[in-house]
């Protein structure tokens, strides 16, 4: 039984989320092929699998705890970033309530299934990596301080994703709420790979 449902931009590789106690599952507007196989690796901590149909979709299953196997179907192929990031992620969602020792609650599944939505539709190939850092309320907040440039995306499990951009050299700023128009950070995100 599906516990919750969303709905996400076209511009993203992913349409729908669906996630039970036992399984988060993202799924492309197409249907992979019935030939479609997996074959299972085994990283540290995080489960990995990943097969190609003939569309050249990569569609990969990763297990984000003992309970929680997502699935994503890229449709250009899985990218560089999303492995380390998942690892990151699952790493997060262990951490106990208190965490912090000031009553921390542990970071919430939807608020990690979202960090990688987010960043399917902002990370160029050749992006820099994000820190994946726990919140307190139970969010996840994905972290980019290189070249003089600070970007925050705050994901938070129930209230719209917040980002925060200072770049020192250019004297620029501001914060918001993230909207449907990703075209700035994409653009922040691919002039930080050049510096």
């Amino acid at each position: 039984m599906t516990t919750a449902f969303k709905e996400r931009s076209k511009s993203s590789p992913w349409r729908k989320v669906g996630c039970a106690p036992w399984e988060a599952g993202i799924f492309s507007g197409t249907t992979p092929a019935a030939s479609t196989t997996f074959n299972p690796v085994r990283l540290p901590n995080v489960w990995f699998s990943a097969s190609l149909n003939e569309r050249t979709e990569t569609k990969a299953t990763y297990q984000l705890n003992p309970s929680v196997r997502l699935t994503i179907e890229w449709p250009e192929g899985e990218p560089d970033w999303c492995r380390p990031i998942v690892r990151n992620l699952a790493e997060i969602l262990a951490l106990p309530e208190g965490w912090n020792s000031y009553g921390a609650k542990p970071v919430n599944l939807y608020a990690a299934v979202d960090a990688i939505g987010v960043l399917s539709t902002i990370m160029p190939l050749d992006g820099p990596l994000p820190q994946v850092v726990p919140t307190s309320p139970g969010g996840v907040q994905l972290e980019w301080h290189k070249g003089g440039v600070d970007l925050e995306i705050v994901i938070k499990p129930s209230n719209p994703i917040h980002v925060s951009f200072e770049d020192q050299r250019n004297k620029a700023s501001w914060e918001g709420d993230l909207g449907a128009d990703r075209s700035q950070l994409k653009n922040i995100l691919q002039e930080l790979a050049r510096r």
